[in-house]
């Protein structure tokens, strides 16, 4: 289950719900420390794009519970230019009926668009509106003025 929340003019706010491909295990209590270490969510967020576009924040929900999690850690990067940003995170359950820990991979892109893994399938989405140059009428118009220039 991915969802979006609609975009208010400038801010996004992404959801992003783990879906139940994913498989359950036990992690070591070496990769447990790691993961406390980890920055928290709220620290790297929001970022905004050189373009404009701006990531709010990420709502994460627990893979076993659904309940929207309220301690998120993880790893962001920003590479290709600033064009995209790298989210690896994971999603901490609390509660003691639960206790599971929620994966998170996501690429987001100046774009708009973002690619969320869930199991071994990335799945395309948006968090802001496909804005097109129009171009092609241009681009159009231009090549016939300079076709028929004497």
């Amino acid at each position: 289950m991915i969802k979006i929340i609609e975009r208010i003019q400038e801010d996004a706010v992404v959801a992003v719900a783990a879906t139940d491909e994913m498989a359950t295990h036990e992690i070591s209590d070496k990769k447990a420390e790691q993961l406390i270490n980890m920055q928290l969510l709220s620290e790297i967020l929001p970022h905004r794009f050189p373009n404009g576009n701006l990531i709010e924040r990420i709502e994460i929900a627990c893979q076993k519970c659904h309940e929207v999690l309220e301690e998120v850690r993880g790893e962001a990067t920003v590479t290709n230019g600033g064009m995209l940003l790298a989210l690896d995170a994971f999603g901490i359950c609390r509660k003691e009926s639960c206790r599971l820990i929620t994966p998170v991979e996501a690429r987001f892109r100046d774009d708009g668009s973002y690619l969320v893994k869930a199991g071994s399938t990335w799945t395309e989405r948006r968090y802001a509106p496909l804005v097109c140059p129009r171009i092609g009428g241009w681009l159009k118009a231009k090549l016939i003025q300079l076709w028929h220039k004497p």
